[in-house]
């Protein structure tokens, strides 16, 4: 598909392409999760059925696209760093494992209408510990970098907020286990939507804690960006 496009199109533009389908996709996914009353009136119906597949497929391809253009722009560098070359195989395994997953859940919705508790935990799983465990490795990498130059304090910022956000991304997931081992073991679009009661108890302290970890992580990445578009200011103007 990619050689029918670059008949067309520059490799540029289809990347920004794909980038901006990719996105309107997950805004609407997003958008839709957030209103469950729509959700249970609308699932069931072919057009819900032919709107949730084709944001599968979208989402598809544009993980295995992005992944093989990530991995053909920066080959001669994961080879050169066996700890970026580790990083990139272990995300793309972990990516083929949730692209795997979710068309076993696409195929279960299309013939059965119902598919297992256990597709969503290892979704779940997955993206929590690969997700934290990247963050957490490329704030330690931006820490020790630190400790070699003590005057570049962008990395600092990067790594503490990488750290932070690697926190934030464990409870938040590890939280959404918890509650989805409550659910029953098959589900269908039948089934009444009940939000948990996380009152009181220790979701309701996770949560709490993981709002004040991602205001932390946003702000201290927000620093290191001002800082390096600072650093990269200076050197422009004393350039010219």
């Amino acid at each position: 598909m990619n050689k029918f496009f670059l008949n067309f199109f520059s490799e540029t533009k289809i990347f920004y392409f794909f980038i901006v389908i990719l996105n309107v996709s997950l805004v609407i996914d997003v958008a839709i999760c957030t209103s469950p009353e729509f959700i249970s009136e609308n699932i069931k119906s072919p057009f819900g059925l032919l709107g949730f597949i084709l944001i599968t497929v979208i989402s598809i391809y544009g993980q295995i696209y992005l992944t093989k253009f990530t991995e053909k722009n920066d080959k001669e560098t994961l080879f050169k760093s066996k700890y970026l070359f580790i990083l990139s195989k272990t995300n793309k395994i972990a990516c083929y494992i949730l692209i795997l997953n979710l068309i076993v859940v696409v195929l279960s919705i299309i013939l059965f209408s119902t598919f297992s508790i256990i597709n969503l935990l290892i979704a779940n799983n997955i993206s929590c510990f690969i997700g934290s465990f990247i963050l957490g490795l490329f704030g330690l990498k931006f820490i020790l970098w630190f400790k070699e130059r003590k005057n570049s304090y962008n990395l600092l910022f990067y790594g503490l907020g990488f750290i932070f956000f690697s926190f934030c991304n464990f409870i938040i997931f590890m939280s959404d286990t918890f509650l989805l081992i409550e659910k029953p073991l098959l589900l269908t679009p039948n089934m009444p939507i009940i939000y948990p009661d996380i009152d009181d108890n220790i979701f309701d302290i996770l949560t709490n804690y993981w709002s004040y970890l991602q205001t932390i992580s946003f702000i201290m990445l927000l620093i290191a960006s001002y800082l390096l578009l600072y650093h990269y200011t200076e050197k422009i103007i004393n350039i010219n």
